[in-house]
């Protein structure tokens, strides 16, 4: 895809400004990935086979700082692709709704019990929150990226997410959110923490 390259160093930068802006120590950008030659095969309910679904780390940045829970999940994510209903990443994937977690190393515990993979290598003193949210450019057509943030437990999320994505929308003029929301409207936010144990799908909602 010709226009990859350019979109990939316009992402970049953007990460850049958005970490630097936000003092967030770290943040991803994720591609779905099909390729049979590298990537197995998965049975389906009627025994046919499909290619696996994964996705593959585009690019990543993270400043040089002293937080090394938040660098340790970031450093992790080059070692190996995320299958797709993995993680908070793979989640984002499958509905492109934006997804959100408080502690990613509870949420590492949860999935450990699928035998997930990504997760299941964080350290137990890794308390970071993360925000996943899918875009598409208009430059490479129905390619959808996950934008993956991640920060200390400890900031106020709601003010950190409004301001973020302000910013985010101005360093990507020429990107779209996947989910069909626009920026600058309400914006509904699957919250993980508050979706499991069977009590329905907890989210909530920034301008």
């Amino acid at each position: 895809m010709p226009a990859l390259k350019r979109v990939t160093d316009e992402i970049e930068e953007a990460l850049v400004i958005v970490c630097e802006s936000h003092d967030l120590p770290a943040a991803q950008v994720w591609i779905p990935y099909e390729n049979e030659n590298y990537l197995p095969f998965e049975p389906c309910a009627d025994g046919t086979q499909t290619k696996g679904k994964f996705a593959v780390k585009l690019v990543g940045y993270c400043v040089d700082s002293d937080d090394r829970l938040c660098k340790s999940c970031h450093d992790t994510c080059d070692t190996l692709p995320l299958k797709i209903e993995d993680g908070l990443v793979g989640k984002t994937f499958e509905t492109y709704q934006p997804h959100f977690c408080t502690n990613i190393y509870d949420m590492g515990r949860y999935e450990r019990t699928r035998d997930n993979t990504l997760l299941a290598f964080l350290s137990a003193t890794a308390r970071c929150s993360c925000f996943v949210i899918c875009m598409r450019s208009i430059d490479t057509g129905d390619l959808i990226y996950a934008f993956e943030f991640l920060w200390p437990q400890t900031r106020n999320y709601l003010i950190l997410l409004e301001s973020m994505l302000l910013t985010l929308k101005r360093c990507l003029p020429h990107f779209k959110l996947a989910s069909g929301a626009r920026f600058g409207d309400e914006l509904r936010i699957i919250d993980v923490e508050n979706s499991t144990g069977g009590g329905g799908i907890g989210s909530f909602a920034i301008l």
